[in-house]
């Protein structure tokens, strides 16, 4: 007598493998992410948010 491991009905049925061809690239202009704005921006939040960090912890309660 042979025996066989279980197999469910989804694992033995055939399936088929279909290759697709890669999208084509398309090619872009050059995008700057990084403006010169956004970095004087970037720059004075972290400027205000550092001063209101010190405020915070070197406040004296009256």
């Amino acid at each position: 007598m042979e025996l066989r491991p279980p197999q469910s009905p989804l694992v033995a049925r055939p399936v088929r493998v279909v290759q697709v061809s890669p999208a084509p690239v398309i090619e872009h202009g050059s995008v700057q992410l990084i403006s010169s704005q956004n970095v004087v921006l970037l720059a004075f939040l972290a400027f205000i948010m550092t001063l209101g960090m010190i405020a915070v912890l070197y406040r004296q309660d009256s």
